[in-house]
């Protein structure tokens, strides 16, 4: 894609790559295995270790290893939301409720950007490819300058992974917005004004 769409438009401009949450882990990655290709790199709220809820990483891994292996990898996991149905501000990641209602309506009124279920193929998926974008080997792998910016309230993605990722990229400035949820763009204007 980046090859034959992004590139080939750009005209020649220095490419800048952002990515959000699940976005930000795989833009990590990206920037890992492509160190070329992008003249910066910004993570938002990147999904560089998943908030398990304390449950262990080998717990969780065996028990998705356990579940594809018996046929039921695209099982839903229980208590994973599906759809958007009981969203609602309060136990929503964003901090302005307008954006939140904004957001909300526009993914009801577009099937594409709808929210679907977590199946344990999934998250057997990102808890193994989390672990291995933070490995030194691999950060050390990034040319790029890289932006990183993290929420201090997340509760859907850990920060040590964060730190740990930070700690190891060579050239990388982090920002963390304290008090912020996970849709660090869905902050009040203040602060949406410092994120952007």
């Amino acid at each position: 894609f980046v090859q034959a769409v992004v590139k080939p438009r750009s005209q020649g401009l220095p490419l800048i790559l952002y990515g959000h949450s699940m976005g930000g882990w795989i833009s990590a990655t990206y920037a890992q295995n492509y160190p070329n290709d992008f003249y910066k790199v910004v993570l938002s709220s990147p999904m560089l270790k998943i908030n398990t809820g304390g449950i262990p990483l080998l717990a969780g891994q065996a028990l998705t290893g356990c579940m594809k292996l018996i046929g039921r990898g695209d099982g839903t996991m229980k208590g994973a939301a599906t759809g958007l149905e009981g969203e609602n501000f309060h136990d929503s990641a964003s901090l302005s409720e307008p954006r939140f209602d904004y957001y909300l309506k526009l993914r009801k009124e577009d099937q594409a950007l709808l929210t679907i279920t977590t199946s344990f193929s999934w998250l057997g998926g990102a808890l193994s490819g989390t672990k291995k974008v933070t490995v030194p080997k691999n950060c050390h792998k990034i040319k790029s300058p890289v932006l990183l910016l993290t929420a201090g309230a997340d509760t859907l993605v850990d920060n040590a992974g964060a730190a740990a990722f930070a700690k190891e990229v060579k050239n990388i400035r982090t920002e963390c917005f304290e008090g912020a949820k996970h849709e660090l763009y869905n902050q009040k204007d203040p602060q949406l004004q410092q994120y952007l």
